[in-house]
């Protein structure tokens, strides 16, 4: 099964677990959602929860072992999982992250807007001249990118 996983930027993940590109990686034990296992998402905007989002780096990676779900609907994430080994296949470039962004339905593309992933000033402009005539979208730029703490007053 193929998903997202995020990182920092030198693929250390969020317990200190370096891993290489195209290596496979095994962890022992019973595989347990946040506590035992490599985590990785069907989204990759989810992915962005995890990983302070200045630096991230996000790849695909593919699940080469046992998988147990996850779903957080409290919180609204949903397709997470927890597998006991896993294979890193690509890092994802910027512009395959905003390729990936395009085909995104509005209420998920503000997902990764609103994500701890931070776009550059220049990603900013691009997005805002793209999205001009959505509302939605530019406000959260503005409150979550801009920290335009009045992006969504009601005047």
């Amino acid at each position: 099964m193929l998903g997202y996983k995020a990182f920092d930027e030198n693929l250390i993940n969020r317990y200190g677990t370096k891993l290489e590109l195209e290596k496979e990686y095994t962890i022992d034990g019973d595989i347990k959602f946040g506590s035992n296992g490599f985590h990785f998402c069907t989204y990759l905007e989810d992915t962005l929860r995890y990983v302070d989002g200045t630096n991230a780096v996000i790849a695909i990676v593919e699940s080469l072992g046992d998988l147990q779900k996850y779903d957080d609907e409290y919180n609204g994430y949903y397709d997470m999982f927890v597998t006991n080994k896993i294979k890193i296949i690509k890092v994802l470039t910027k512009e395959d992250i905003f390729n990936y962004m395009f085909k995104l339905p509005e209420f998920r593309i503000i997902r990764l807007i609103s994500s701890y992933f931070q776009f550059s000033e220049e990603d900013l402009q691009l997005l805002e001249m793209l999205y001009l005539n959505n509302d939605n979208i530019i406000k959260a730029i503005k409150y979550y990118q801009r920290n335009d703490m009045d992006a969504y007053k009601i005047l």
